[in-house]
């Protein structure tokens, strides 16, 4: 995968935009009953607004690192996103904005 190159001019919009149309990995900051649980969605990041809310396509839950359920199309509202980054590839290259 194509590495993004980090400079002062990018802001962190940029940043996320990078991933655009690719298969992504979001971490979400949710919590139940004031205890955070390690939820993380994969999908397809379809579009960023300037408010850094997400858009997936195909996209599937994960808890606990086992599927919970395949989701479809979701809105990920901004102050949820703890972080993303790009999926692994098939081969095990693996992905990311480093």
């Amino acid at each position: 995968m194509k590495k993004l190159e980090m400079d002062a001019s990018k802001t962190s919009n940029d940043l996320v935009r990078f991933f655009l149309l690719r298969l992504s990995l979001i971490n979400l900051n949710l919590l139940k009953k004031k205890k955070k649980l390690p939820f993380l969605s994969s999908g397809y990041l379809v579009s960023v607004d300037a408010y850094m809310n997400l858009q997936l396509a195909s996209t599937q839950e994960f808890i606990d690192g086992k599927l919970a359920g395949d989701l479809g199309e979701v809105l990920i509202r901004c102050n949820n996103v703890l972080y993303v980054r790009g999926a692994p590839d098939e081969a095990g290259g693996g992905g990311g904005a480093s």
